[in-house]
């Protein structure tokens, strides 16, 4: 963590295992930008099968459709 803290480079290797430690993807590491509301719900829409989001995704397509 000290590399991290003093901006060196860190190998991908060692940022895949600091993120397996804090059991968060790199995406989620990278999402530095993005809300708690965001960052909840890509943990919650990761946490489903293929055939659970792509029922979600047409939930959600039919609040943008007119």
């Amino acid at each position: 963590m000290t590399a991290v803290h003093n901006s060196t480079k860190l190998s991908l290797d060692t940022l895949n295992k600091i993120c397996h430690a804090l059991n968060i993807t790199l995406q989620e590491f990278f999402m530095e930008n993005a809300t708690t509301m965001e960052k909840q719900l890509f943990h919650q829409i990761k946490s489903l099968d293929a055939d659970q989001q792509k029922h979600l995704l047409q939930f959600l397509d039919s609040f943008t459709k007119s």
